[in-house]
């Protein structure tokens, strides 16, 4: 018995399967100059969907809708997770840190994937910054117990919401071929500055603290003095 042709659509419907997992869709390849969105020959096998087929716009559309979905799960899943473990302090870490892998794995990495040349190390670099300036901002609160779940949801709420945002903008700015604007590197800029601020209030705090429990512990029956 010989195989039925595949129809048109079947094919799109695989190509747009393969695309959303960062791959070509005629080679399946990841290629390092992606042209998935912008309807550009695949410089591995030269497969292309022309942009009168709208396949890039319909990638897209299909990754805000999938991401969206996935928001929720997690989102419910990392709070509850957080809210169960919240008597020990610090606990709470795990769940951010698994949320955040997950949002790794099935958010940031597909679309990176769909990203070419310097767009794609704006992104990369935007988001990590960003995650690691949030994390050093709410991380404290994980030192509390009956916060640690509102941390959690508020970290993986706006982690996820906000990159998902921002990974969606720059995917159609790639399906229209838009260069690399000056307000992208400016939020790029940003997202150092604040970096950077952060890593001074936490560290100011924390002296800060240390100094609070010395001059205690000075006064102390256990001090010296």
């Amino acid at each position: 018995m010989y195989r039925d042709a595949p129809t048109s659509t079947s094919i799109v419907q695989h190509g747009i399967a393969l695309a959303l997992r960062g791959r070509c869709p005629f080679c399946a390849e990841v290629t390092a100059r992606p042209g998935i969105l912008s309807g550009t020959a695949c410089d591995v096998c030269g497969g292309a969907f022309t942009d009168d087929q709208r396949f890039g716009e319909r990638v897209v559309s299909e990754m805000e809708a999938l991401t969206r979905e996935r928001f929720g799960t997690v989102l419910a899943t990392a709070t509850l997770a957080a809210a169960l473990a919240g008597t020990v302090p610090f606990l709470g870490l795990v769940a951010n840190l698994v949320a955040l892998i997950v949002f790794r794995l099935w958010v940031v990495g597909p679309c990176l994937s769909l990203l070419s040349g310097t767009r794609r190390h704006v992104v990369r670099w935007t988001l990590r910054l960003g995650t690691a300036w949030l994390l050093a901002i709410t991380g404290l609160f994980l030192a509390i117990p009956c916060a640690a779940f509102l941390q959690t949801a508020f970290v993986v709420g706006t982690v996820w919401w906000s990159g998902r945002a921002y990974l969606l903008w720059q995917l159609r700015r790639e399906r229209v071929r838009e260069p690399i604007a000056l307000g992208e590197w400016l939020l790029l800029g940003g997202v150092i500055a604040a970096m950077l601020l952060a890593i001074g209030l936490v560290l100011s705090l924390a002296t800060t603290v240390y100094g609070f429990v010395d001059g205690l512990l000075s006064w102390s029956p256990f001090g010296d003095g």
